[in-house]
């Protein structure tokens, strides 16, 4: 029961002092340039990664991209910044 009152104080909180919902909600941000550049912040870590499929944590699921001689050309604790051909880019939330 806590964490639906604390989502909805954290939605009330971004909405009064104007913030992106990603920050107070903890919610993915991605960014996606043409079909061979995806940038992921605010990821909860590398789940699986390989030349063929990379899957990342996200709050209240995973994000799984699948492609050819993917590679992950940064990784940090905000940020992940996959390079190489994508071919499709699925979700599944567990919550």
């Amino acid at each position: 029961m806590a964490a639906p009152k604390r989502r909805s104080w954290r939605r009330r909180l971004s909405d009064l002092l104007g913030l992106p919902k990603e920050v107070t909600l903890d919610l993915p941000r991605m960014s996606i340039t043409g079909h061979d550049h995806l940038t992921v912040e605010n990821h909860k870590g590398i789940l699986e990664y390989g030349p063929e499929r990379i899957r990342i944590g996200l709050a209240g699921g995973e994000m799984i991209i699948d492609g050819v001689d993917l590679h992950l050309a940064a990784l940090c604790r905000e940020e992940a910044v996959i390079h190489g051909p994508i071919r499709s880019i699925r979700f599944l939330m567990t919550a």
